[in-house]
C-alpha cells in the first residue's frame, strides 16, 4: 500500500476548481492548500481542518473533526455529523447555541489570524501548482485572508441584525432553492397557516417602494456572494396573486439590483439557469394570473414556478388550510405550460394520516394522470413532518387523523413512485423524493 496523500497534497496537483492555488508548509508540518476561485477562498490542512470563505471574507463551510458546520448569511451555525444506526448512515443535524457559535467563529477566525501572521513574517514555504497552473500570490491571499480577520463576533452580530430586519421566520423554500437568493414581496399567509399546516410570520406584504428597498438591502447582506447564487426566489405563497402591475415592478426591481435575473436573449446560453427567479404558489382561492401575464412575467424574469398541492384530495389539503377547487388548479397549470415556463408540484407524504393514507396516494395519481405534466417539470414528494413539524401533526389530530410514522410514509412514496412509473417514462417529468435536509447548507 502507499502512501497516504492528504486532500491538500491532491488539490494542489489536481484541483481544477482552483485556478489560482499554492502549497504552504508551516513549521516543517503536513501541506496546507490554499485556492481562490470565484467562489472564494478554501484552505485545507492536510486532510482537515478544511474552511472556506466567500469573496467577503465570511466563512461558510468547514469541517472540523469529522463534522460539517455550514454558516448560514443569518449568522447561525448548523452542525452536520454522520452517525451509524444499525447498518446505516444518518445525517444528524443540529443549530448550535450563540455560545457555540460564536466560539466556533472565533476559531474560524483565528485560523486566518494565524496564516496571515505566519505569511507576513514570512515563516511559510511554499509549493508551485504543476506548470501551466497560476500559483497563488502571496500578496493576494493575505488580502482574502485580511477580509476574514474582520469577521469578528461585532460583525457577525451586525450581519445577524440586517439580517432580521428583512426576514422574521423564513419563508418555506421549496426544492431546489438551496444557496438561492431569497426574496419576499408577501410574508406569510392571509389565514395564517403556512405550507403543509407550517408556522408562518404574521401576513403582510411589501409595497412596490417598500419591496425595492428590501432588495436593496438584502443585495447587500449577499455582497459578491450574490454573483455565485443559484437561482432568486421570490417567497410567499400569494406573490403571483398580488395585482399584475406589482408583480411585474417587483419582478424589474430585481432586474435593477441583480442583473443576472434577466432572462437572456440567447435561449441557448449557459447563463440560462443561472440567476432566474422562481416563484411558488400554494393557494388558488383569489386571482390568479392567466397565460398572458404569466407570459409577460416570463420575459422579465421568471423561470420557474412550484405549486404546492400538498394532496390531490381537497378534503385533505383543507386540513391544511388550503380549500380551493381542483378546477382552479387545473386552470392554472394549463396557463404556466402554456407560458412555456417549468413546474414543481409538490405533494406531502403523510398528509392523510394513517386513516387516508389509501385515499391521499389515489389523489396523487389522479392528479397527475390527470394535468400530465411533462419533460421538465418536477413531481416532488416532501415529508409532511419535515415541512409543518408540531403543528401539522396538530392538525391531523384536530381532523380525528393519526399522524403515520416514518416507515408508511415511506411506503406511500414508493406506491406513488411505483404507480406513476410508466408515466415518467411516456411523458419525461421526474419523480423526486426530497427531504428537507439539503436545506443545510441554504446560503
Amino acid at each position: 500500500m502507499g502512501d497516504h496523500r492528504t486532500e491538500a497534497a491532491c488539490l494542489l496537483e489536481t484541483g481544477t476548481a482552483f485556478p489560482s492555488r499554492i502549497g504552504l508548509r508551516l513549521n516543517d508540518h503536513e501541506l496546507v492548500f490554499a485556492g481562490l476561485k470565484p467562489e472564494g477562498l478554501s484552505i485545507y490542512y492536510g486532510d482537515e481542518p478544511i474552511f472556506h470563505f466567500d469573496p467577503e471574507g465570511r466563512w461558510r463551510h468547514a469541517f472540523v473533526s469529522g463534522v460539517h458546520y455550514y454558516k448560514g448569511l443569518d449568522s447561525t451555525t448548523t452542525a452536520v455529523d454522520r452517525t451509524r444506526e444499525g447498518v446505516n448512515l444518518v445525517l444528524k443535524r443540529r443549530i448550535l447555541s450563540y455560545v457555540e457559535t460564536t466560539e466556533f467563529d472565533d476559531r474560524v477566525r483565528k485560523t486566518a489570524i494565524d496564516l496571515l501572521e505566519a505569511i507576513e513574517s514570512k515563516r511559510v514555504d511554499s509549493a508551485s501548482p504543476p506548470v501551466g497552473v497560476e500559483t497563488l500570490d502571496l500578496g493576494e491571499l493575505a488580502k482574502v485572508l485580511n477580509k476574514a480577520v474582520r469577521w469578528d463576533s461585532a460583525a457577525w452580530f451586525a450581519q445577524r441584525e440586517r439580517y432580521r430586519e428583512q426576514f422574521g421566520e423564513l419563508p418555506f423554500l421549496p426544492p431546489g432553492s438551496e444557496r438561492s437568493i431569497v426574496l419576499e414581496a408577501t410574508i406569510g399567509h392571509p389565514n395564517g397557516v403556512g405550507f403543509g399546516g407550517s408556522i408562518v410570520s404574521e401576513h403582510r406584504v411589501r409595497s412596490v417602494s417598500e419591496f425595492q428597498t428590501h432588495v436593496e438591502r438584502v443585495a447587500q447582506i449577499w455582497g459578491e456572494r450574490a454573483f455565485h447564487a443559484k437561482s432568486i426566489y421570490l417567497a410567499g405563497g400569494g406573490v403571483l396573486t398580488r395585482p399584475f402591475g406589482d408583480v411585474i415592478e417587483y419582478l424589474e426591481a430585481i432586474a435593477a439590483t441583480f442583473p443576472f435575473a434577466e432572462r437572456p436573449d440567447d435561449q441557448t446560453s449557459v447563463e440560462r439557469n443561472r440567476g432566474v427567479v422562481r416563484c411558488f404558489i400554494d393557494d388558488f382561492s383569489g386571482e390568479i394570473p392567466n397565460q398572458d401575464q404569466l407570459a409577460l412575467y416570463c420575459e422579465k424574469g421568471l423561470d420557474r414556478v412550484d405549486i404546492g398541492m400538498i394532496s390531490g384530495d381537497r378534503s385533505i389539503r383543507s386540513v391544511f388550510g388550503r380549500n380551493w377547487a381542483d378546477s382552479s388548479f387545473d386552470s392554472f397549470f394549463k396557463s404556466v405550460k402554456a407560458a412555456g415556463i417549468p413546474l414543481g408540484i409538490l405533494f406531502l407524504l403523510g398528509a392523510g394520516g394513517k386513516e387516508r393514507s389509501a385515499d391521499h396516494v389515489r389523489s396523487i395519481f389522479e392528479t397527475i394522470e390527470r394535468i400530465e405534466p411533462s419533460e421538465g417539470d418536477f413531481v416532488f414528494l416532501l415529508d409532511l413532518e419535515e415541512v409543518g413539524g408540531e403543528s401539522a401533526i396538530a392538525r391531523l389530530r384536530e381532523a380525528g387523523l393519526v399522524h403515520t410514522g416514518r416507515g408508511d410514509r415511506i411506503d406511500e412514496q414508493k406506491q406513488i413512485k411505483t404507480a406513476l412509473l410508466d408515466q415518467t417514462k411516456r411523458r419525461g417529468f421526474k419523480i423526486v423524493p426530497y427531504g428537507m435536509e439539503k436545506q443545510m447548507n441554504r446560503y
